[in-house]
């Protein structure tokens, strides 16, 4: 439904296209697509697309993604089962697969490669190639995040321009030094470890726990 809508289907099945140049590869089964420009002339099976220019790259030969927003999903998909909900949502991801994104500009610029992350908020990131990741709330980690970082809250772990490996973050402006490279470190608290850098291994739990350790490592402190 729409003008160039589903053009170049073949032999392809059980495909709902509604909306101007909304497009799929000839030959592929059960998508729905609707919204200007969205789905592309390669686009594989199963996938789920609501809004415009969204999944709308020509090599893009995804399945089973989930897209909901106007520009998300731009780039070249080749992997499966990613959740993209806002705008402008994973647009550089490409063979990356298992993601869920929510949230306007939600690791908008960042992942390209990474797999089972979860970015819910605003300004929510990891690191291109970054892998099982949480982060929900806004401005949670950074473009440089590496793998199985845990962050929850406002302002956490965004201002490190480090590969953070197996962090646990709560609160809110919590493991958020520029200097910070630590890993494995549990920070659960307001400002909790706010000037730790170097010192890995800590855990912190309380408003304003462990505000004064830079570099010290493996400490265990409850309480405010």
């Amino acid at each position: 439904l729409g003008r160039n809508a589903g053009s170049t289907i073949t032999t392809g099945s059980y495909n709902t296209l509604i909306g101007d140049n909304t497009a799929i590869a000839a030959t592929s089964t059960l998508n729905t697509i609707v919204g200007r420009s969205s789905g592309g002339t390669s686009l594989g099976t199963g996938n789920t697309v609501v809004g415009p220019t969204s999944l709308n790259n020509a090599a893009s030969t995804g399945t089973y993604n989930i897209v909901v927003g106007r520009g998300s999903m731009t780039a070249a998909v080749t992997n499966n089962y990613n959740i993209a909900i806002g705008n402008s949502t994973l647009i550089n991801l490409t063979t990356g697969a298992n993601n869920t994104a929510i949230g306007n500009t939600t690791n908008a610029v960042n992942v390209t490669t990474g797999s089972n992350n979860v970015s819910v908020g605003t300004n929510t990131r990891v690191g291109a190639t970054s892998n099982s990741n949480v982060s929900i709330g806004t401005n949670v980690g950074s473009g440089t995040l590496s793998s199985y970082n845990v962050g929850i809250g406002s302002n956490i772990m965004a201002n490190t321009s480090a590969a953070l490996v197996g962090n646990v973050a709560i609160g809110r402006g919590v493991l958020n030094n520029a200097g910070l490279t630590a890993s494995n470190t549990v920070a659960v608290g307001y400002n909790s470890l706010s000037a730790l850098t170097t010192g890995t291994g800590n855990t912190a739990v309380g408003d304003n726990s462990g505000i004064t350790i830079s570099t010290g490592a493996s400490n265990t402190l409850f309480g405010s």
